[in-house]
């Protein structure tokens, strides 16, 4: 479990609080909460019913379901012509007619969430990360739930899935603290068409960390061919330590080396290259045959070439995103660093940028973002950790071109008097990669965007993007966790649209929470409804 999204010391990502939660398995609190990504599956991302609009899904891992505190559950809004709407709402747990398992104290079901394909029939189905999951008596050994998709209701409990690493086939097992399902991401890393999914469990191995991939097939998710990929497997690059939580972030795209997707794993607590959770990230290339070590990299701030460099701290691969933002047509790997200091500016936060290329991510062009910086819009102050949160989407706004850009949460920045309101910044693609050229930030407080900013809202916490509809670009959800509604830190969404011209606007944007007309459930203390979104 984790604590209130406000501000304070319990929140903060110091791994001597991650190392305690993961120890400590369901109590009254707990550590980090994982990045959020953008998926790469095969057909539309998030299309659930088949209509040819995206659907999302929002996390409320702390949802109390009757006397069961922080089950967790997850709703689903549906898309439409005019966007986001209510109508056939869903609100998801374990404790769903004909969902496997069921609802127990601290499970936190919707503390990560990914879309993909994994059948191939059309509808794109929806991971659920449960990772506080106790797997008989292994306490918060973690799992995974799949929901499938429909022509007729969209999602369905039918022929939904329970997967742990204790599951028939599935390598290693569950052991106290793995956290098995803390993060998602989908990708075909055999190119067989179907979706496959990478899961974080970042407590394996005295919080080594580890991934496991599950492959897709025309009966779904199956352990067939499955893997366990850690820097202690063969051939990977990087030494295994305790505390290193590799896999704590994933994103998944084609960067190069075949037409396969490839797998980025974060992991922000390592100290490879010598300053105490400077963090690197590891990328492994698909293959025919999956997933493999040949050509495999290990990234970080003191890789040559990438700019700015390692330091105590920093938690370079904290969050992921990736997208094709311009430069070539391969995909790219946008790396937050949230605990990037700037000068004596503690904590102020960046985002590295490396692009792909036909031999695979290349630090030629690589780029560091911060505010106040190269025409970045916002001013960098101590404990802003912009880059907390990424997501990389074609919103529009580019020029004859039509490439992704990039939505950069900084849940932790004050707006005003207003503290840890949180402000998101987007930057642009183009043909030679991002620019600063109108980039924008957005906020509880920007003209047209519904809501206010409060203290302790955390707008842009997590970020999720799809073609919700209202026109061809792809939209934003930011999540906001902190918003208090039907109590403190019940949580909202916003979602701005995406347009052709003008990027993202404020044209037709929501706000969502449970006490949203029409949708499932209500909004009570503590829910933290936005935590994790697609």
């Amino acid at each position: 479990m984790r604590p209130s999204p406000a501000r304070s010391a319990a929140l903060g990502v110091a791994l001597v609080m991650f190392l305690a939660m993961l120890a400590m398995g369901p109590a009254s609190s707990a550590g980090p909460r994982p990045a959020r990504h953008a998926a790469s599956p095969p057909g539309l991302p998030g299309d659930f019913d088949g209509d040819g609009e995206a659907d999302i899904a929002i996390g409320v891992p702390t949802e109390d379901l009757g006397a069961v505190a922080d089950a967790g559950s997850v709703n689903v809004l549906y898309g439409s012509g005019a966007g986001l709407a209510s109508d056939a709402n869903q609100f998801w747990n374990q404790d769903s007619s004909g969902v496997l398992d069921q609802s127990e104290t601290g499970d936190q079901f919707g503390f990560a969430v990914a879309v993909g394909d994994f059948n191939a029939d059309g509808f794109s189905d929806l991971a659920v990360g449960v990772p506080f999951e106790s797997i008989g008596t292994t306490a918060s050994a973690g799992a995974v739930a799949i929901l499938y998709g429909s022509l007729a209701a969209g999602l369905t409990s039918d022929g939904n899935q329970f997967w742990s690493q204790d599951s028939p086939g599935v390598l290693d097992q569950s052991e106290a603290g793995d956290n098995f399902g803390s993060s998602l991401a989908v990708g075909d890393f055999n190119g067989d068409g179907f979706a496959d999914l990478a899961v974080g469990v970042p407590g394996e191995d005295d919080h080594g960390g580890a991934v496991n991939v599950l492959y897709g097939s025309s009966a779904g998710l199956s352990s067939a061919g499955n893997q366990l990929w850690s820097q202690d497997s063969a051939g990977v690059l990087g030494t295994e330590a305790a505390n290193d939580s590799f896999g704590f972030a994933l994103a998944a795209g084609d960067f190069g080396q075949g037409t396969e997707d490839d797998l980025a794993a974060g992991v922000p607590y390592d100290d490879e290259v010598g300053p105490k959770n400077g963090g690197v990230v590891n990328v492994l290339y698909g293959s025919s045959a999956g997933l493999s070590d040949a050509g495999n990299q290990l990234w970080s701030q003191d890789s040559a070439g990438v700019p700015d460099q390692t330091e105590q701290g920093d938690d370079f691969g904290r969050a992921l995103a990736v997208t094709d933002m311009g430069n070539d047509t391969h995909a790219d790997l946008a790396v937050g660093v949230p605990k990037e200091d700037l000068g004596a500016t503690m904590d102020a936060g960046g985002v590295n940028v490396i692009y792909g290329s036909d031999a695979g991510l290349s630090s030629t062009g690589s780029q560091f973002w911060a505010q106040g910086q190269d025409g970045i819009l916002g001013t960098a102050s101590t404990g802003d950790e912009f880059g907390y949160s990424l997501v990389a989407a074609e919103f529009g706004n580019a020029q004859k071109v039509t490439v992704g850009d990039l939505a950069i949460g900084a849940p932790f920045d004050d707006e005003a008097s207003a503290i840890d309101a949180g402000v998101v910044n987007v930057i642009y693609g183009d043909t030679t990669g991002l620019r600063s050229g109108r980039n924008q930030l957005w906020s509880q407080n920007s003209p047209g965007v519904p809501g206010g900013s409060n203290a302790g809202d955390e707008f842009g916490f997590a970020l999720g993007a799809g073609e919700f509809g209202n026109g061809p670009r792809w939209d934003l959800a930011i999540g906001v966790p902190g918003e208090d509604t039907g109590g403190a830190d019940g949580g909202k969404a916003n979602v701005l649209y995406g347009f052709v011209h003008g990027g993202l606007t404020t044209t037709s944007a929501q706000l969502w929470g449970q006490n949203s007309d029409g949708i499932l459930d209500q909004s009570e203390a503590g829910d933290e409804f936005g935590s994790a979104l697609t």
